[in-house]
């Protein structure tokens, strides 16, 4: 009875987590110097979402072990500092998928829509990196997650 409690709680926990870091992104360019051709919206969407769905299972598998070292004694209620615990091992994931959104070149007609996603993603990223334990209260990232899926980036919001 204890282990499905725990599993319930744990699963709870990783929900929560995981609903936190649906999308984020910055503009960027190919690393030579020179901006990289835009990419055509269907090549957009394929690679950001091959990025977000890589990165979330990295953060998943990061959750995962930080409930592990969590005493069971904390569950369902956990401490502040284990929270806080699991949003610091969530978010260098998040980190990646902005990283390497980043570096995606926007297609020209949508480039309003992106930069409104990645300001979005910017400024849930900016709240989280002050207090990683909102990730385990809330989604700082839903309306970034909102505008993302509206957009196309289905693997980016949870």
């Amino acid at each position: 009875m204890f282990r499905m409690s725990r599993h319930r709680s744990v699963a709870a926990v990783a929900i929560g987590i995981a609903a936190l870091g649906s999308l984020i992104a910055g503009c960027g360019s190919d690393g030579s110097g020179t901006a990289a051709a835009p990419l055509s919206k269907a090549q957009y969407l394929k690679e950001g979402n091959r990025i977000c769905k890589q990165r979330l299972e990295e953060k998943d598998q990061a959750v995962r072990a930080g409930l592990e070292e969590i005493p069971q004694e904390e569950f369902p209620n956990l401490s502040q500092q284990s929270l806080k615990k699991l949003g610091e091992g969530a978010a260098p994931s998040f980190q990646k998928i902005i990283d390497e959104l980043g570096e995606l070149p926007p297609p020209a007609k949508d480039k309003k829509t992106i930069d409104t996603i990645l300001a979005e993603l910017e400024a849930a990223a900016g709240k989280v990196e002050a207090n990683p334990a909102l990730l385990a209260k809330g989604d700082p990232f839903r309306e970034a997650g909102v505008e993302a899926k509206s957009f196309g980036l289905d693997a980016c919001n949870l």
